[in-house]
């Protein structure tokens, strides 16, 4: 899908749509540029579609917004304007089409990720090496470090607070947005507590969804959507405070007999068809840890049963299924990261003893780790062993590329799950997945509008956001009109 950039605008009936376009467009001041131009006559289609779509969104006062991976943060934005400013954008729109056309230069005509990085550096500059140095020098200004200092392990107790004034500080947003241009090796080491790190990751994926529910507010074509973000808000939010509350209950035995109990008070309110989202996962060394997400969902209609799923986006997955995918040059190993433990009796959730267990598990120790989980802990809720929970039904899905040390991705998962949980259709969970990512470029502009200056990396993951944005929405925009 290299070749997918695109835009996006709202139909009258307040839904929110992706087009899919083979064109790149640069802003560069009030001008607008449009590349890649190798058939004038599709172009001139492509520029007759903006023109419908732009009107539309203008009679509706929604926004319209150009997508490519040269457009920086804010895009290229029209937001409910006069028609004066409409036919200026239609103008704007229309000189960029012929000169295109006119020019019929193709030098820039550039595919997402690599290319695209190494593009913007000399020659003799690699687009890996430019990443890595981008990564590392992001994480050095975020801790405050000069940005050539050397790699380091990352304390994320310096990052929260620069984190929570700006999105694109957060450990996350990096892995979630420049996860597919990274390998494994290049992540800096950490050794921050899980909870830490799930609980940073939960906040900023809990903004993105309250972004969707402001923006979508009073737009009763997408109620149903907008009800499905909002409930899986909630369950985000309490879990970013249970993950944070735990890490203090960790301290103390007292502490934590009152976190026990106030976690079997939860169990004991959820309701038939809801869902619970837990933080989780082990500590084994300080250099060994890892987190997961549980999800506990009361059986619709039936009053006395629970299913329990463990959402893992790394260690531990030789416990979970795997599935191997023929697809073109190679094959793709994708495994079920959300597993489900069926036919749980209400008695077992309702016993402090394997609340304590589970959550103790979070306490540095030699013996914690995903065997004491999946195959001492697990099998006592359904009284089956951890395989024989396999069905023929589980969903299949890649890995991130960067192991996942800020759990983003494992964050994700857990919302696509409780989104479906909501009876949202496989589409508009999908489409939410998108508006995601919408949601935190959102974020960035409303951050950006304010006074404050970038360093040449903020920019440059910022442009990689913007880019990630595009080919998702190309994608989602691919399979619409597939």
């Amino acid at each position: 899908m290299a070749d997918y950039c695109g835009w996006l605008y709202k139909r009258p009936e307040g839904k929110f749509k992706l087009q899919a376009s083979k064109y790149w467009f640069k802003l560069d001041g009030t001008n607008l540029h449009c590349y890649k131009a190798d058939d004038g006559a599709e172009l001139r289609n492509t520029y007759n579609l903006m023109v419908a779509q732009v009107k539309e969104a203008a009679d509706t006062k929604h926004g319209f917004i150009i997508l490519g991976p040269y457009l920086g943060a804010k895009g290229l934005t029209l937001q409910g304007t006069c028609q004066g400013e409409v036919d200026g954008w239609i103008a704007a729109i229309k000189g960029a089409t012929d000169n295109a056309i006119s020019a019929q230069d193709n030098k820039y005509a550039v595919s997402l990720d690599t290319e695209a990085a190494e593009a913007q550096v000399p020659n003799d500059t690699s687009a890996k090496s430019l990443l890595k140095q981008t990564v590392r020098k992001g994480v050095n200004r975020v801790l405050g470090k000069k940005e050539d200092a050397p790699d380091e392990a990352v304390d994320w107790n310096d990052v929260t607070a620069n984190a929570t004034r700006c999105v694109w500080h957060n450990p996350g947003f990096l892995d979630m947005f420049a996860d597919h241009c990274m390998l494994a090796g290049d992540k800096v080491p950490d050794q921050t507590h899980p909870l830490k790190r799930l609980a940073l990751s939960m906040g900023m994926i809990n903004s993105a969804l309250e972004k969707i529910a402001e923006d979508f507010r009073g737009e009763e074509a997408c109620d149903t959507i907008l009800r499905a973000c909002l409930a899986t808000s909630f369950a985000v939010k309490q879990c970013e405070e249970l993950s944070t509350k735990l890490l203090d209950a960790m301290t103390t035995r007292a502490k934590l007999l009152q976190y026990l109990e106030h976690i079997v008070e939860i169990v004991n309110r959820v309701e038939s068809g809801d869902v619970l989202m837990l933080p989780g996962g082990w500590v084994h060394s300080s250099t060994n840890s890892h987190g997961v997400v549980y999800l506990l969902r009361r059986t619709p209609g039936e009053g006395t049963h629970f299913t329990f799923s463990v959402v893992n986006t790394g260690k531990g997955l030789e416990y979970h299924p795997v599935s191997a995918f023929a697809e073109a040059p190679a094959v793709s190993v994708q495994h079920n990261v959300v597993l489900h433990l069926t036919n749980i009796p209400r008695s077992r959730l309702k016993d402090g003893s394997f609340w304590f267990v589970l959550f103790w598990l979070l306490r540095q120790s030699e013996r914690h780790g995903p065997e004491m989980l999946y195959v001492q802990l697990l099998p006592y809720l359904n009284s089956r062993p951890i395989m024989a929970n396999a069905t023929t039904e589980a969903e299949f899905r890649p890995l991130p590329v960067g192991k996942d040390g800020s759990f983003v991705h494992c964050a994700l998962e857990a919302v696509r799950y409780t989104l479906k949980c909501f009876e949202l259709t496989p589409d508009e969970v999908q489409h939410t997945q998108v508006l995601v990512h919408y949601g935190l470029c959102r974020l960035v502009e409303q951050k950006l509008m304010a006074t404050i200056s970038l360093t040449g990396p903020e920019a440059q993951l910022i442009k990689m956001a913007c880019t990630k944005l595009a080919r998702v929405a190309g994608e989602e925009a691919a399979i619409d009109q597939g």
